[in-house]
């Protein structure tokens, strides 16, 4: 038996407002595990009501995958569904589309929890682990009316209620050094995000300094194997060039460094400890390494 796919399909996950917004004729929102297609996509398919198919969807991730500490593992999810509804060429769920484009789309319609749940964006209640909690995620928003108004109204309300959490930042207080600090939960912030808090802080006439925090795989004493520590972080902060005014005094064991050289290295004593080191000392640090291999073409053959 041939095994038939189609790729590149929009798939919405709907509830009955969205359901409400889209010309579908008499078909029913889709519940459980069933799956509305468009008529392009059961073409495809060849398949009718009642046959099964199978969604295999990307999982999305906080950090993203063409970076070094991407989640390159379990990227996808298996979604067994069944055809409850093929929606006809000229009905609304077939033409829905978020692209200009004038070619009729693959589409699929399931429902919102279902796919909430299967790509982990449902909602998360507060709990002893997580005191915050989450509400459960959605991407686009469905609008019906005259589209320039629309269009204005939705933005200024937007804006009025845009968060920082709605742009993955994180913002929390350390009260012992009287810091506010700001992270990406993409843990690294985008030129453009850096540059308005950067703005925002100089306006307030608050001082600023960034730190690259980055994970390190292993930190061994370089004279003794049996020394080192697995996963530790570390933060690209020249301690020595901080404002101690601004910033609060870092205090260290014993003098305090004169300078902060490429190869030199500022532990915490915990860490000094475990590896057995002490000032002088020489440690060794893994990492990972984004490595790009680029080519050039000296020549070319026709044949």
């Amino acid at each position: 038996m041939k095994t038939r796919r189609v790729g590149r399909v929009d798939v919405y996950g709907v509830e009955e407002r969205a359901w409400n917004l889209i010309e579908h004729g008499e078909i029913s929102l889709p519940t459980g595990n069933e799956v509305i297609l468009g008529s392009r996509t059961a073409e495809a398919l060849s398949v009718r009501v009642g046959d099964a198919v199978t969604l295999w969807l990307e999982l999305p991730s906080s950090v993203p995958r063409d970076t070094l500490l991407g989640q390159r593992d379990n990227e996808t999810a298996e979604v067994p569904l069944t055809v409850a509804g093929i929606a006809p060429e000229t009905s609304g769920l077939s033409r829905l589309s978020l692209q200009a484009n004038q070619q009729l789309p693959f589409t699929a319609f399931v429902n919102l929890s279902l796919l909430q749940d299967r790509l982990d964006l449902s909602a998360i209640e507060p709990n002893r682990r997580d005191r915050e909690g989450r509400p459960a995620r959605i991407n686009t928003l469905l609008a019906n009316g005259y589209w320039p108004d629309i269009a204005e109204k939705s933005t200024t309300a937007l804006k009025s209620n845009w968060t920082p959490a709605d742009l993955g930042l994180r913002v929390s207080v350390n009260k012992n050094q009287n810091l506010l600090i700001i992270d990406s939960t993409q843990m690294i912030l985008e030129e453009r995000l850096a540059a308005g808090i950067l703005t925002t802080a100089w306006d307030q006439k608050l001082p600023t300094e960034g730190v690259h925090v980055y994970l390190a795989n292993r930190l061994q004493n370089a004279g003794d194997e049996t020394a080192y520590s697995m996963y530790s972080v570390v933060a690209g902060l020249d301690l020595l060039r901080v404002d101690d005014k601004r910033f609060g005094v870092w205090e260290f064991l014993g003098d305090k460094p004169a300078n902060l050289g490429d190869r030199d290295i500022i532990v915490n004593e915990w860490l000094a400890q475990d590896l057995k080191v002490g000032v002088g000392d020489k440690i060794r640090l893994w990492y990972h390494v984004d490595m790009t291999l680029s080519f050039r073409a000296l020549s070319s053959q026709g044949g």
